[in-house]
């Protein structure tokens, strides 16, 4: 999913760019919450999905063997309205200057990482691995938007 918005993020939010005057930045603000919000709620769906249909459509893909890996699906999943959210928070940020700031974003989120999964995955194993991600992906969403929002 990520792979496939990945190249849609970037045909649909090149408008991003665009000269919009002088309100330009809280105009570019206005136009990332409302896809931030949208992609994230897609991504949101697909986790609902995965919790109500994830063991059988593994056995379904793969063979009845799979199937308890379907519950680990969802875990899995919950990374993806942040991460489908962070797609569009890249663009809108380069279109406000603010690369730098998202660079660092992400490696403060690659920290969040390291220390959640030292503690989770002893604590929860593969889903403290699944949740971890989620939480680092969550991380740059935040920063992304505390650095954007000081532009506006």
């Amino acid at each position: 999913a990520l792979l496939l918005f990945a190249r849609v993020a970037n045909v649909w939010l090149r408008g991003f760019g665009d000269d919009l005057g002088a309100g330009r930045a809280l105009a570019l603000r206005g136009r990332g919450a409302r896809w931030c919000l949208l992609v994230g709620g897609l991504g949101a769906l697909a986790v609902a999905l995965a919790w109500a249909v994830g063991p059988g459509l593994m056995a379904l893909l793969f063979g009845a063997p799979y199937a308890e890996a379907g519950a680990l699906l969802p875990w899995v999943l919950a990374m993806l309205p942040f991460a489908l959210a962070n797609l569009v928070l890249g663009p809108w940020l380069a279109a406000l200057g603010l690369e730098r700031g998202l660079a660092l974003g992400m490696l403060l989120a690659g920290a969040v990482l390291l220390l959640a999964l030292l503690w989770a995955v002893p604590v929860w194993g593969l889903q403290g691995a699944a949740v971890a991600v989620a939480v680092s992906h969550a991380a740059v969403l935040v920063w992304g938007w505390w650095l954007g929002g000081r532009s506006a």
